[in-house]
């Protein structure tokens, strides 16, 4: 920000908007955002309120209120990213914790999105994205669907430049318990030679054959709950899914042409 004057001003509109969602956190936030030590901080915070106020207001149904503990963590963590999509992660998760009874209960994901990367938020999006939510028509229970990317798209759509970063993010992503992941060796890219002699290669070596495969992906039930609340959303899974991708033929689409 420019100067004091512009921090003040800048402030006082985002105090307003949290004294609308959190009486007793206002005064105290408020305070926080004219300290120019953290300037930095309250610019990305800014941002990430101006967003979920823009979400409140759309899916306004009830009057917004936020537990104070899980409004201070938000800002907190979230005042730290800049990127822009870690900025609206963190404005659907603000949004969807003003439509939760004033519960606490978000904490777990703001524990979980504070421990990503933005790249490693790219590639959660696009494997939220790209999968296909549905309902077991058996046990009537949201259930776990797989995407097969191959690495250079993955590296492509998520701007990560080498493998050994691809791995980490997927490594690191699948630690956090979000995501599941196999390695896939792409037996078409092997010369007539190389298939001729499959049966010596070892099964471990096989597995990990200088990252030309795809690899299989799937979200987690926690990273299916992250990935709503990031959007906003303060329904359950099930509720979600009913009515996002139940009747959606579009997500059919993306499976054909995947």
């Amino acid at each position: 920000m420019s100067s004091d004057k512009t921090t003040v001003v800048l402030a006082k509109g985002l105090v307003d908007f949290l004294g609308r969602i959190c009486n007793p956190a206002a005064d105290e936030i408020g305070l926080l955002l004219q300290d120019k030590v953290r300037a930095y901080r309250n610019s990305n915070f800014e941002i990430i309120a101006t967003k979920a106020e823009a979400k409140i207001n759309h899916n306004s149904r009830i009057e917004p209120t936020i537990n104070p503990r899980l409004l201070y963590k938000i800002y907190e963590e979230g005042s730290w990213s800049e990127s822009d999509n870690l900025q609206d992660m963190w404005a659907g998760l603000l949004s969807a914790s003003c439509f939760d009874n004033s519960s606490d209960q978000n904490m777990i994901y703001v524990d979980l999105l504070s421990k990503m990367s933005s790249k490693e938020a790219k590639l959660f999006d696009f494997i939220a994205r790209n999968t296909k939510w549905s309902i077991n028509s058996s046990t009537a229970l949201p259930e776990t669907n797989a995407i097969f990317p191959t690495v250079d798209r993955l590296k492509e759509s998520c701007d990560i430049s080498s493998q050994d970063d691809l791995d980490e993010c997927l490594t690191h992503l699948s630690a956090l318990g979000l995501i599941g992941f196999e390695n896939y060796p792409d037996i078409e890219s092997y010369t007539s030679t190389a298939k001729d002699v499959l049966d010596n290669y070892d099964f471990d070596d096989l597995f990990a054959p200088d990252w030309s495969y795809s690899v299989e992906l799937s979200l987690t039930q926690v990273g299916y709950r992250l990935y709503i609340k990031t959007t906003g959303e303060s329904v359950g899974l099930r509720q979600y899914i009913q009515k996002n991708y139940t009747l959606n033929k579009k997500i059919e689409d993306i499976y054909r042409n995947w």
